[in-house]
C-alpha cells in the first residue's frame, strides 16, 4: 500500500498544467534560482561533445546542473561528467529520490523542482572540486569563452538523440541561410531554435565544432 501511495504522489507531480511535465518545464526555475545564486545561466551548452542543460557563471565558478524527470543513472553519470570542467555539478528533477546515497558518493548535488519551487536534497560535496585540478584548466577556459559568445538565458531539457544533440539539429537549418548570405538577426527570426537572441546562436553556431562543421559543409 505504501509503495502504491507514493507511485500515485511521483505520477501526480509528472503532471503540469493539465499536461505530462517534460524536463523543459524544470529550465525556468532552476535557471531563477541560480540567479539567486548570483550566477549567470546559459542553457544547452555544447561541451565535449555533448550539450550541458545548464551552465552557470560567476567570475570564479563554474555550476552545471543536468535536469531529468527522475534521478536515473543516466542524468548522475552526465552529471559526473560535468565534475571534469564545473566546480558543482546538480541534478534536477521534480521527484524525490528514495535514496541519495549513490549521488552523495560523486559528490554531486540534488534539487527538486516542484511547483515552480526548487528544494535542495543534497548539496555537492565541498571541496568536491575536480576541475580545479590543472588538467581540467584547458576546458574551463574554452567553456568560458564559447559563453562570452552567447547570451544567458534560453531554454534547457531539449531532447538530445545520440551523437546528434540540439545545436547540430539547428545547424541543419542554419546552414542554407548562411549560404544564402542571411544575416544572424534573420535566421535567429527564421530557424525554431531555443537560444536566447541571435547573438547567442551565432556564439554557438562558429564555436561549437560539430555544428561549425555542419555550416561549413558543401550543400549538395
Amino acid at each position: 500500500m505504501r509503495f502504491q501511495i507514493q507511485i500515485g504522489i511521483e505520477l501526480r507531480l509528472l503532471i503540469f498544467g493539465g499536461r505530462v511535465l517534460k524536463e523543459t518545464d524544470l529550465s525556468e526555475p532552476v535557471c531563477h534560482w541560480l540567479r539567486g545564486q548570483n550566477l549567470v545561466p546559459y542553457c544547452e551548452v555544447p561541451v565535449q561533445g555533448t550539450c550541458v542543460d545548464i551552465v552557470a557563471i560567476d567570475a570564479d565558478r563554474i555550476v552545471a546542473v543536468e535536469l531529468k524527470l527522475c534521478l536515473s543513472w543516466q542524468v548522475i553519470r552526465q552529471a559526473m561528467l560535468a565534475q571534469n570542467f564545473a566546480d558543482q555539478a546538480w541534478c534536477a528533477g521534480p521527484t524525490t529520490p528514495r535514496s541519495l546515497d549513490v549521488v552523495r558518493q560523486h559528490g554531486i548535488g540534488v534539487l527538486r523542482v516542484r511547483a515552480g519551487q526548487i528544494q535542495v536534497l543534497l548539496r555537492p560535496s565541498d571541496p568536491f572540486l575536480k576541475a580545479q585540478r590543472g588538467r581540467f584548466a584547458g576546458a574551463r577556459e574554452r567553456l568560458r569563452h564559447l559563453l562570452a559568445l552567447m547570451e544567458p538565458g534560453g531554454i534547457a531539457g531539449l531532447p538530445s538523440p545520440i551523437n546528434d544533440g540540439p545545436a547540430q539539429q539547428v545547424a541543419r537549418l542554419v546552414a542554407p541561410l548562411r549560404r544564402a548570405e542571411k544575416t544572424w538577426a534573420e535566421i535567429f527570426e527564421t530557424v525554431p531554435n531555443h537560444y536566447a537572441n541571435a547573438r547567442s546562436l551565432q556564439g554557438v553556431m562558429l564555436g561549437y565544432g560539430p555544428a561549425r562543421a555542419i555550416l561549413d559543409t558543401d550543400v549538395e
